[in-house]
C-alpha cells in the first residue's frame, strides 16, 4: 500500500479564518492536481494563536469547520490539521482533525501535552486520550506540535498498530534542530512514517518575537527524509509513502518484541 501525501507549509493569517480558508483551498487544488490522497496543514491553521480573539469567536469555529469539510469534499482529499474547537467541559481544545474525502471526521485528537512555556494550558483544555485512526492506508497516530517531545505517546500509538504519525505544528525559532531530530526519532524508534507540517513566518505580520521556521518534513522508518521544506516561504511538499517499508523494517528489527516494559515502570 502506498500513499501520496502533500503538506501545506503555510503562513497562518492571525484572526482571519476566511483568508486562511482561501489559502487552504489553493493548497488543496494543487495537492489534488499532484494526485495526493492526503493533505496536511499546520497547527491552529485557521486562526493562529490570538487567544483572546479565539475565545471570543469560538462559536464561529463550527462554521469554519464546515467550510473546511467542503474543501475536502470538493477535492476528494483526506485533510489533517489542528484548529480550536469546543472541548470537554465547555473549554476550547486544540483539536487535530482528520477528515475523509466526504468531509466527515475520520478521527479527532485533542492535544494532550500543552506547551507550558507559552501558557497554553491557560487557554485550552488538555486532551485525555491518544488516538489511532483507522485509515485506508493503515492505522495512523495523531499528535500536535509539543507532543513530539513525548516519545511515550508515539510508542503507545505504535503498539496500537500505527504505521504513520501525523503532526501539525507551530514550532518557532530557535528550536528548528529539535523539531527535525525529534520527528525523525519518532519515526526511527517506531519503524513508522512521520509527517510533520509546520507553520512558517512571523506570528504577526507586523513582526514580533515568535517566528515559525517552516522545515516541514516527511520521514521514513529509517529516519530518511522524503521531503523537507524551506525556512522562510510557503510551499506544498509532496511525498510517496510506501508502507511495505514499515512491514519490512518491523520484520527485520524486532523492537516491539524486544521491549522490556517491566524495567521501564516506576
Amino acid at each position: 500500500m502506498t500513499l501520496t501525501v502533500s503538506q501545506a507549509q503555510m503562513a497562518v493569517l492571525p484572526r482571519d479564518p476566511a483568508g486562511n480558508l482561501e489559502k487552504a483551498r489553493a493548497f488543496a487544488r494543487e495537492a489534488a492536481a499532484r494526485g495526493s490522497a492526503l493533505l496536511c496543514f499546520p497547527e491552529m491553521f485557521l486562526t493562529g494563536f490570538s487567544w483572546e480573539w479565539n475565545g471570543a469567536h469560538l462559536a464561529e469555529q463550527e462554521g469554519h469547520l464546515g467550510a473546511l469539510r467542503e474543501i475536502a469534499r470538493e477535492f476528494r482529499l483526506f485533510v489533517s490539521g489542528s484548529l480550536l474547537l469546543p472541548g470537554e467541559g465547555g473549554r476550547p481544545a486544540n483539536a487535530h482533525l482528520l477528515l475523509n474525502p466526504q468531509g466527515e471526521p475520520l478521527a479527532r485528537y485533542d492535544k494532550v501535552h500543552l506547551f507550558s512555556l507559552f501558557h497554553e494550558e491557560r487557554h485550552v483544555a488538555p486532551g485525555r486520550r491518544r488516538v489511532v485512526a483507522e485509515a485506508p492506508w493503515g492505522r495512523t497516530g495523531l499528535a500536535v506540535c509539543y507532543d513530539v517531545r513525548f516519545p511515550e505517546l508515539f510508542r503507545a500509538c505504535a503498539l496500537d498498530g500505527a504505521v504513520l504519525f501525523l503532526c501539525p505544528a507551530a514550532f518557532p525559532y530557535p528550536r528548528r534542530e529539535a523539531w527535525r531530530v525529534l520527528g525523525r526519532a519518532r519515526a526511527v524508534e517506531n519503524l513508522a512514517f512521520f509527517v510533520g507540517t509546520n507553520a512558517v513566518g512571523p506570528e504577526e505580520p507586523s513582526g514580533g518575537g515568535v517566528v515559525y521556521f517552516g522545515t516541514s518534513f516527511a520521514a521514513g522508518p529509517a529516519g530518511e527524509l522524503l521531503a523537507e521544506g524551506g525556512e522562510d516561504r510557503e510551499e506544498l511538499l509532496t511525498s510517496e509513502l510506501d508502507f511495505r517499508l514499515v512491514e519490512a523494517s518491523r520484520r527485520q528489527i524486532l523492537v516491539f518484541r524486544d521491549r522490556r516494559p517491566e524495567v521501564y515502570e516506576r
